[in-house]
């Protein structure tokens, strides 16, 4: 803890960052959202990424500030352009939902894409998503099973859950049974 102070007084943005998460989870000291937000702005001016993307999460949900959609978009932008997956993510989730911008399902499907591509499970859910319904893409089964399958095999229960519902479909019935009889011929 005490390197961690040495850090801070040198304006170390990864320390900043660090600190501000400790303050906005409780990790080690009492939770408090205005030093979380305090050492967070510190880090973001910096250009952490990571920063950033804690401050986005304060604006969306209105941790210790007043709900700011705006803010929290304008924060995960920042962060996603630096290839932060989390904030890929969630900019993902802004335009999909319309939440601080106008609903995009291309940009989001772009943002999802982006994210799962760096193997985040919540990125492989929201990409399989996209794909079951056709928002932004066509509509895919195939794609959406194995994006689901992806975000499954690192513990997602969301989508676990798509997977199962998915699964009962009777056109990916149709299909699974395509794949199987394919690949018996093949052997």
């Amino acid at each position: 803890m005490f390197e961690l102070f040495d850090f801070l007084r040198q304006g170390n943005a990864q320390a900043q960052n660090n600190l501000g998460y400790m303050y906005d989870h409780g990790d080690r000291v009492k939770q408090n959202y205005a030093k979380a937000l305090h050492y967070y702005q510190l880090s973001a001016e910096q250009g952490n990424s990571s920063a950033q993307y804690h401050l986005g999460n304060m604006y969306r949900w209105g941790y210790g500030v007043e709900k700011d959609y705006k803010k929290a978009f304008d924060y995960y932008q920042l962060s996603a352009e630096q290839g932060n997956r989390w904030a890929q993510d969630s900019l993902g989730n802004m335009y999909q939902w319309g939440f601080g911008v106008e609903e995009d399902y291309t940009k989001a499907f772009h943002y999802y894409q982006l994210s799962a591509e760096q193997g985040n499970s919540y990125g492989q859910l929201n990409l399989g998503y996209m794909y079951e319904n056709g928002q932004g893409i066509e509509q895919d089964y195939a794609e959406a099973l194995r994006y689901y399958q992806l975000s499954v095999e690192q513990g997602n229960g969301s989508a676990l859950n798509n997977l199962q519902i998915l699964l009962q479909n009777d056109e990916v019935q149709q299909l699974l049974s395509g794949r199987k009889i394919k690949a018996c011929r093949q052997t």
